[in-house]
């Protein structure tokens, strides 16, 4: 527990130091980013095969690919890492390296290509360590890499005004879909720049979550039709009661700044678009925890979306008049350090907690 504490304060600090001036510009954006990100790639790629719920796994199948057995049956790319990692070291932690490198990569291009050089992108990393996306990426390695690719076809459609994003777009997700076969659900991204997104259709998504919890037999029966090897998931359930809270908890942070965007910002500016855009995303991760307590899978799928609320939550504050804006960053700063000792307290942070390194 104190690495991840030490990583987060470290974070403080840097960011204190580098945006303690203004104006915010992208060379003070990319300085702190590169120093930010350079000291989670060290805490994810020095960690023990004890850190991270299926960490032995993956450990287990590097040490067998050393021999020349490879009995299971990965995403092409996720086999193709392990064999080059294989290649380069006997050490399961250069896997993990690389693997880590290419998730944070990807996060670093979702966070410095989403939000304006004239905005403090402190919040996006710090948000990132305190929610529960660092956590999921110490562990979840093959779901990371297609959500490291699968996140940035947002990032496509936001910055390309052309037919090119579709082709960009099609490449990210067989990409995804390469490293996890759950990165199919990444096309949903397109949907906030082809539908319009004001507030009726933030509500009309908000209602189809909870109508979800309650269609959810129906529509189960026509998702497993189309992908039946998703069965082995039915058995599961959210059932640890840390994991619920935390997941309860951060659905209730998502409900609340959804509700209070519907009420303070207007759709029909300019300036809120992207704002509409990102509450589009967040109402799919909404109505996924909301899917956990029927089903695992739903678990499995929100975290996908769950990746926006970095990119959200800044947006947010932003919004705020200057004079008010202080109080409100001072509150969510207070509130975010909350939230991160309770998820590492009530539940184990996805077996992340405790901390140890490879050589412990």
């Amino acid at each position: 527990m104190a690495v991840h504490v030490a990583l987060l304060l470290y974070i403080s600090v840097i960011g204190t130091l580098i945006f303690l001036t203004k104006p915010y510009s992208k060379n003070k954006n990319r300085t702190f980013l590169v120093m930010a990100f350079a000291a989670i790639w060290l805490v994810q790629s020095l960690r023990g095969t004890n850190v991270g719920l299926d960490t032995d796994q993956y450990t287990y199948a590097f040490n067998n690919a050393k021999i020349g057995y490879f009995p299971l049956k990965w995403e092409f790319l996720f086999g193709l890492l392990i064999r080059l990692s294989v290649m380069l070291s006997d050490s399961p932690q250069v896997m993990f390296a690389i693997a880590s490198l290419i998730i944070l990569t990807g996060i670093f291009v979702f966070i410095d290509q989403n939000l304006p050089d004239n905005m403090s992108k402190f919040w996006a990393v710090f948000f990132f360590v305190v929610f529960t996306q660092y956590f999921s990426t110490m562990n979840l390695l093959r779901q990371s890499l297609a959500m490291s690719f699968g996140c940035n076809i947002y990032t496509v459609f936001n910055k390309c005004h052309t037919r090119r994003k579709y082709v960009l777009s099609a490449i990210l997700l067989i990409i995804a879909q390469m490293f996890h076969s759950s990165g199919f659900v990444c096309v949903l991204l397109i949907f906030p720049f082809i539908f319009e997104a004001d507030r009726k259709m933030i509500f009309l998504c908000m209602f189809m979550a909870v109508a979800s919890y309650f269609l959810y037999e129906f529509a189960l029966g026509i998702f497993l039709r189309i992908a039946s090897r998703y069965a082995r998931y039915l058995g599961g359930r959210l059932d640890a009661a840390g994991q619920s809270g935390v997941y309860t908890l951060f659905a209730l942070i998502d409900t609340i700044i959804i509700v209070l965007s519907l009420i303070y910002f207007d759709p029909h500016k300019e300036k809120n678009l992207n704002i509409y855009r990102l509450l589009f995303v967040i109402s799919y991760s909404v109505a996924l925890i909301i899917l956990q307590r029927k089903i695992s899978l739903a678990m499995r799928l929100g975290y996908y979306f769950e990746l926006f609320m970095i990119l959200l939550i800044p947006e947010f504050i932003n919004r705020f008049e200057i004079h008010t804006r202080v109080p409100v960053k001072f509150a969510a700063y207070m509130l975010g350090w909350a939230y991160f000792i309770y998820s590492m307290t009530a539940s184990n942070a996805r077996g992340c907690v405790p901390y140890t390194f490879f050589w412990q």
